[in-house]
């Protein structure tokens, strides 16, 4: 093992953040080693997180509108670029992707309630027996 010291850049203006010193195998080249070897894969300055958005602030809050998992944001954040402008599109997608299949089990509900009341029976339907249910009945 070898000891190098890292510059450690903002990932969007490459400005120097500070430096750390890191324990790496005899082998490693130093040009290799980046932020994200490191461990630091969204290491960003003031001015770029006044930008972009700070990565727990759009964690929070991809969490909080799509009901979705921290690895399902890392996931995310990682396609959008780290960038919030892009991350805001793509939640805005999984919210309207999410409201539209509630929104189809609803109306299969109410079709299956409507045809068990035409048929005298008591609905008591839930979103497995909408599931079944519609099939169920052809649709």
């Amino acid at each position: 093992m070898k000891t190098i010291d890292h510059i450690i850049k903002c990932r969007f203006c490459e400005a120097e953040l500070g430096r750390i010193t890191a324990r790496v195998s005899d082998d490693t080249d130093e040009a290799s080693v980046t932020n994200e070897t490191l461990g630091l894969a969204d290491a960003r300055c003031a001015s770029c997180e006044e930008e972009h958005g700070s990565y727990k602030e759009m964690e929070q809050d991809f969490i909080q509108k799509t009901g979705e998992t921290s690895d399902d944001f890392k996931r995310e954040i990682a396609d959008a670029g780290f960038s919030k402008s892009n991350l805001t599109d793509r939640v805005e997608t999984i919210a309207a992707e999410k409201m539209a299949v509630h929104l189809q089990k609803e109306a299969e509900r109410e079709a299956l309630e409507a045809k068990e009341k035409a048929k005298g029976g008591k609905a008591a339907a839930t979103d497995e027996t909408v599931e079944g249910g519609a099939e169920a009945l052809g649709e």
